[in-house]
């Protein structure tokens, strides 16, 4: 009897058991790979939120102003920048003006934490107690605390710190220091050089 140039049956199914196996294998290692990049995507998302957070505090610190205080909601005048530990409120200038205006270029603005998020407040009427105009953004979701300090010879828990009959206190601290505390990260120090 000749033997024909085709295959068996048992060669054929023994091609088909193994081309199952290797199929089997490549989707759980592309099942793995995509697991994984969904991860590494969602843990970027929030690192990058983070930095966002971070970087949107430098530019207001970096721009803050000596020039212009504020006034509270009684109507007393405040320094540029006035905080305690948990609050921070700044002057800064620099608030864009693209159609010209007739307005000023300062703006308010207030950091602290509320429903569990570090929120910035912009009150862009610097003097007004009952400004309807407050636009609120949440930067960190998750935040539980977070803690200022402040550096002028030492660092300090609040801004401004006493005054004394014989030393001058300047209207900004030399630094912030910020201290945020996150269920993910723990806590999370940053420094800012003020101008």
């Amino acid at each position: 009897m000749t033997r024909g140039g085709g295959f068996t049956l048992i060669e054929l199914l023994v091609a088909v058991a193994i081309f199952a196996v290797v199929s089997v294998i490549a989707y759980g290692g592309l099942t793995t790979v995509m697991d994984t990049r969904e991860r590494v995507d969602t843990e970027t998302a929030r690192l990058a939120s983070v930095q966002t957070a971070f970087t949107v505090m430098a530019r207001d610190f970096r721009s803050a102003t000596p020039l212009r205080g504020y006034r509270d909601r009684r109507g007393d005048p405040q320094v540029p920048l006035h905080a305690d530990d948990e609050t921070l409120m700044l002057v800064h200038g620099g608030r864009p003006n693209p159609l010209g205006r007739r307005r000023s270029h300062f703006e308010r603005i207030a950091y602290a934490v509320r429903d569990g998020a570090l929120v910035r407040e912009r009150h862009t009427m610097v003097d007004s107690p009952y400004e309807p105009q407050v636009a609120r953004t949440v930067l960190l979701d998750g935040v539980t605390e977070v803690r200022f300090r402040f550096l002028l010879d030492d660092w300090r828990a609040t801004w401004p710190p006493p005054a004394s009959a014989d030393t001058e206190v300047p209207v900004l601290p030399r630094a912030v220091a910020i201290r945020l505390r996150h269920p993910d990260y723990g806590v999370l120090r940053r420094v800012f050089l003020l101008p």
